[in-house]
C-alpha cells in the first residue's frame, strides 16, 4: 500500500509540474482511493489522457492521443497502413496505435515509466505524439512524406480527474 501511495503522489507531482511548465497553478485536488487518475490535455486541438492506474501498473503512466476516427471511404487502406506502422514498434513500451472499441476512434499509445518522467520530459513526448496526430489528420498516413498541417507551437489546456 505504501509504495501505491508513493506512486499516486509521483504522479499528482508530475501533474503539478506539467502545470507549472504550462503556467496553470498547481492541482488543489487529492483524490482519495485507488481509482485510475486521468490528466486530460488538448494540444492545438488534438486532446490527450495521462493514465495512471494503480491497480494495473503503479510505476508507469499511459499517455492516449486520439487521432481520430478514420475515414470510412478508405477505412481498410488507412486501417492496413495502421498497422504497417505498428510493426515498427514492436518493443515493449514503444508507442501503438489502435481503434477504441466504443469510439472507433484511433488512439496512439504510449507507456512509459513515472520514476525519471518529469513534466518537460512529458510535455515533449506529447508534442512529438500531437505530431503525429496532425500527420494522421493531413493524410491518414497514407502519403508518407505528407507534411504537418501546421508547424505552430503547441498550446496546451487541461484536467485532472477520476476514470471511476
Amino acid at each position: 500500500m505504501a509504495d501505491n501511495e508513493q506512486s499516486r503522489e509521483d504522479f499528482l507531482a508530475l501533474v503539478d509540474e506539467v502545470c507549472e511548465e504550462l503556467g496553470y497553478p498547481p492541482n488543489d485536488d487529492t483524490p482519495e482511493g485507488e481509482e485510475a487518475l486521468a490528466m486530460e490535455m488538448e494540444l492545438d486541438g488534438i486532446p490527450f489522457s495521462v493514465v495512471h492506474d494503480l491497480a494495473r501498473a503503479p510505476e508507469r503512466i499511459l499517455i492516449e492521443c486520439r487521432f481520430g476516427p478514420p475515414p470510412a471511404e478508405h477505412a481498410a487502406q488507412v486501417l492496413s497502413r495502421l498497422q504497417q506502422s505498428n510493426r515498427g514498434f514492436t518493443g515493449a513500451g514503444s508507442p501503438a496505435s489502435g481503434i477504441e472499441a466504443e469510439s472507433g476512434e484511433v488512439i496512439y499509445t504510449h507507456a512509459c515509466d513515472l520514476a525519471g518522467t518529469n513534466g518537460r520530459v512529458l510535455l515533449g513526448t506529447m508534442t512529438e505524439m500531437g505530431w503525429q496526430a496532425r500527420q494522421w489528420r493531413a493524410s491518414y498516413f497514407l502519403d508518407p512524406e505528407s507534411p504537418a498541417r501546421e508547424d505552430a507551437p503547441p498550446g496546451f489546456s487541461m484536467h485532472l480527474g477520476s476514470l471511476a
